[in-house]
């Protein structure tokens, strides 16, 4: 089982690394990626142990998201066995109690569950009560006990520290490449395809609906190019993504993603689990005089999809070992 939850071991002794890890961008890599090579040189398991939910909404309460998500855990899970097969992932529960654990509570815990012999951590890693514990308070209590503890510096970009804080605010005002770019894949949403008012099939552009989690990062509302992806296609094939309302309907219940497949225009996607990927922005949403107009855009929408394509323009790829297993 490669996937578990809480505390409870099975007293084996592996790599572990730990890390909140949100977005797995290219410095969460970094950290995983020396762990995951040294486990596949040595046959040893690698074990990424986890926390959800992040400690600003435990303590805003489970209606309120102050810190929306760039990859909620299942998306996480996803990811992470897309890039690193095998790879045991543990997601232990943030609640009141670990919330008032002291730091060196929190490592008699950790240590007496799970035996690490090797713990790999990004040099910003803090734990305990008020983040009280840092990687150097870390070091200290395990190599006490004889584990040893690798503390890997944050990654740059041009000088930069990559953040998913600074990804979050890069995806918020729009800009995608750069966010991409730092994240080392396109932004990826999953999510299992809902019926909707099947207007797009009305208009000759049937779509696969995703209701995204309020806790979950969005870029701005807009037409976007995307790359697209279900259990099963083994490979990505590009797609037009409208994410927003539908304010030609004056329908603003709640933002839905909605991908037109061309290449697959009459596939039945309904109850099927997809991840799609952001890779290019179009447009921004609008509302329309009329259905007609919206239809006219949307062949327009098409055209620019298609130049697209023809430009050699592509997404950043990533493995899809099991990929939409959760």
């Amino acid at each position: 089982m490669l996937l578990t939850r809480g505390w409870k071991s099975d007293s084996r002794s592996r790599l572990t690394v730990l890390g909140f890890f949100d977005g797995l961008h290219r410095g969460h890599r970094e950290v995983l990626q020396r762990a995951y090579h040294l486990g596949c040189l040595e046959k040893r398991d690698v074990e990424l142990v986890t926390f959800y939910p992040h400690p600003q909404n435990f303590l805003a309460g489970k209606r309120n998201h102050p810190l929306q998500y760039l990859t909620l855990y299942g998306e996480k899970y996803c990811l992470l066995q897309g890039f690193f097969p095998g790879i045991l992932v543990r997601f232990v529960r943030f609640d009141k109690k670990l919330r008032g654990t002291p730091p060196w509570e929190f490592l008699d815990l950790f240590f007496s569950r799970l035996s690490p012999e090797k713990v790999f951590v990004g040099e910003n890693f803090r734990f305990g009560y008020q983040a009280a514990g840092d990687v150097h308070f870390l070091r200290r209590y395990l190599e006490g006990r004889g584990a040893e503890v690798v503390i890997i510096p944050s990654f740059e970009d041009n000088g930069l520290c990559i953040s998913s804080s600074g990804i979050r605010s890069l995806l918020l005002a729009g800009n995608l490449d750069h966010a991409n770019h730092l994240l080392g894949y396109n932004f990826t949403v999953m999510g299992r395809v809902r019926r909707g008012r099947r207007l797009g099939s009305r208009l000759g552009f049937p779509t696969a609906n995703l209701y995204p989690s309020s806790a979950k990062i969005l870029p701005p509302h807009g037409v976007y190019i995307s790359y697209v992806t279900w259990k099963g296609l083994n490979e990505w094939v590009p797609a037009l993504t409208h994410l927003g309302y539908r304010p030609t309907l004056q329908d603003y219940r709640r933002r839905v993603i909605e991908t037109f497949v061309p290449s697959f225009n009459s596939l039945e996607l309904y109850g099927k689990r997809i991840a799609v990927q952001f890779v290019s922005f179009v447009r921004e949403e609008r509302a329309f005089p009329s259905v007609d107009d919206l239809k006219k855009q949307i062949h327009l929408d098409l055209e620019a999809f298609y130049r697209y394509l023809q430009g050699g323009n592509s997404m950043i790829n990533y493995p899809l070992n099991a990929i939409l297993e959760v």
